[in-house]
């Protein structure tokens, strides 16, 4: 059964067929077009279609028949507890041992196409060279557009139903975060990605984690009791089968054995069961305790930020290797399932924070040290999004040690300043200042450029000014809401072509070859510089992080490459 089918784009002056040829098998050639193909064993095949004219490659993943048996079952038990009301347990419906593998195979089967879809030839892809790099930081191609079949999101929905049997006795306060996040899951699948709106997600995500972790603690410490319990109904059964087990072993052995040695086998059983009921005990000794399941989910929980932190901070600048697309798409699904995750955990998290201070909680919690390991996250996070906030916001409320009157030449009545901001990853942009918008452009850069060249730099920034590009930094950067605030109203193809339309703006005030050679005299000063205005946060330390995560650099992020904007302008020109 074909599952999906993905479009790829390659970079210029890479491609993907080497590694096709080696590890594929070629199958015919039709024209232009050459036809490869892998098998997965039991995952199933792939057939890659590659146009030699223009290096586009279509990717076809066809699961196999166990696949599609495994997800009819899985959609099927679905629809029987959705139709029982999950009032009956999956040991009830299916038998002990069903019960105990079904939520993770459940899992497996939703997400195998996830996970197949980033596995292909060496060489493919970045990812599958060591430390994800080429020499050149780009990948030979990346995904451009994907198109599941019906029975990929069926399978999210039946996973998640199945998930929320075990978890809940019945409809909870959480249970909306699951169902809605499985929504969300099918909404982003709809739309294809781009690395920068890749980096965008990624950043969002990040920056959800203090709301996700909080909504994690706050389901371990409602729900404690009722997995521990169940915990122990698979321990008792592993003790009355390891009892009967050791029975039959003993009475085998013990036909030829003497009298010491049959004493020591009944010994060892003896100990062994009792071992085995006082994990039992302690088990149900535990599930008394939620206290103790918010220690061990929050230890987890930092050592995974830590770990994600010490990759951030490589020298490889994980951010930096995705070279964008000519073009973006709107991707108004993603942009919705974004705003859908997003809302719910913030809404959820918040709202039941809000709930236990005013007195009226929605999840009684009993004791101040479960409540300061429930809602730390939030500690963190609300006063850090406030105080980021107020810095960029003093930042374009006061001239600071700007210079306004020093400035060293003015753009339709706007002051340009000259100064030292490539340390900062940036070379120009725009301030606003009490109501005046400021152009600021690196001294470095301005030591490079002519006249000429540095009015088509100031003319690309003024066409910012004109259209208030500004907003879309001003709304992520809004504390608490900013990237929900973001993705509801951003449209993501025209942040990105603004700066064609600003390129093209100051074309017409000055002339294209001018943008161009201004635009190759900064993509110089930044190739030299090696650092991107992401790595540039990160590089300030933990202040940088939080800046980083509680307001992306969007306007950074959503930058055309340098080769295509000088393409455009090119195509102008002639």
């Amino acid at each position: 059964m074909k599952i999906y089918q993905a479009h790829y784009e390659t970079q210029e002056g890479l491609g993907p067929k080497p590694a096709l040829e080696y590890e594929c098998e070629q199958l015919q050639t039709q024209g232009a077009l050459e036809i490869f193909t892998k098998d997965y064993s039991y995952y199933g095949g792939k057939a890659y279609i590659l146009d030699t004219d223009t290096n586009e490659i279509i990717e076809i993943y066809v699961a196999h028949p166990l696949y599609t048996l495994s997800s009819v079952l899985l959609v099927s038990y679905a629809a029987i507890l959705l139709l029982t009301g999950f009032e009956t347990s999956l040991a009830d419906l299916f038998g002990e041992l069903f019960a105990t593998v079904l939520p993770v195979s459940a899992i497996i089967v939703a997400f195998v196409p996830e996970m197949i879809i980033n596995r292909q030839p060496n060489g493919f892809r970045t990812a599958n060279y060591p430390d994800n790099k080429l020499p050149d930081m780009q990948p030979v191609a990346f995904l451009n557009k994907v198109t599941f079949s019906k029975l990929v999101y069926l399978n999210y929905i039946s996973a998640g139903i199945l998930l929320h049997s075990e978890i809940f006795n019945s409809i909870h306060i959480l249970s909306p975060v699951y169902f809605l996040g499985i929504g969300a899951i099918i909404l982003l699948q709809k739309n294809a990605h781009d690395p920068a709106t890749d980096k965008t997600v990624f950043l969002s995500v990040f920056a959800l984690f203090p709301y996700g972790i909080t909504t994690l603690n706050l389901l371990i410490y409602s729900q404690w009791e009722r997995m521990i319990i169940d915990v122990i109904d698979v321990w008792v059964r592993t003790i009355q089968l390891t009892n009967e087990l050791v029975a039959k072993i003993v009475q085998v052995s013990l036909i030829g054995l003497n009298t010491d040695q049959g004493k020591i086998i009944a010994e060892f059983t003896r100990n062994l069961i009792a071992s085995l009921r006082f994990v039992s005990e302690l088990l149900a000794a535990i599930s008394q305790t939620p206290l103790v399941g918010l220690i061990i989910t929050n230890l987890l929980i930092l050592y995974v930020l830590t770990h994600l932190k010490q990759n951030l901070d490589s020298p490889s600048d994980p951010f930096g290797m995705y070279t964008h697309p000519p073009n973006i798409t709107d991707k108004k699904y993603l942009r919705i399932g974004m705003s859908l995750i997003l809302c719910v955990y913030i809404m959820t998290s918040l709202g039941i924070l809000l709930s236990q201070l005013f007195g009226y909680p929605f999840i009684p919690i009993g004791a101040v040290t479960s409540g300061i390991l429930i809602f730390w996250p939030l500690g963190i996070i609300l006063p850090a999004g406030i105080a980021v906030w107020y810095r960029h916001r003093s930042d374009r409320t006061a001239i600071n040690d700007i210079d306004v009157g020093n400035h060293q030449f003015e753009i339709e009545s706007i002051p340009v300043v000259v100064k030292d901001i490539i340390k900062k990853g940036k070379l120009a942009f725009v301030l606003p200042n009490s109501g005046k918008p400021v152009i600021i452009v690196d001294q470095q850069l301005c030591n490079k450029l002519s006249d000429d060249e540095m009015k088509a730099i100031c003319y690309h920034e003024l066409y910012h000014v004109n259209h208030d590009s500004i907003r879309y930094q001003t709304r992520i950067e809004t504390p608490i809401i900013g990237t929900l605030l973001f993705f509801l109203f951003t449209n993501l193809e025209k942040i990105y072509n603004d700066e064609y339309r600003a390129d093209e703006f100051a074309a017409q005030q000055v002339s294209a070859e001018t943008v161009i050679d201004a635009l190759r005299k900064a993509e110089s000063l930044k190739q030299t510089n090696d650092k991107s205005k992401i790595k540039a946060e990160i590089d300030q330390g933990w202040w940088g992080y939080l800046e980083l995560f509680c307001s992306p650099p969007v306007l950074s992020i959503y930058s055309p490459p340098t080769k295509d904007r000088i393409m455009r302008l090119e195509a102008l020109s002639i």
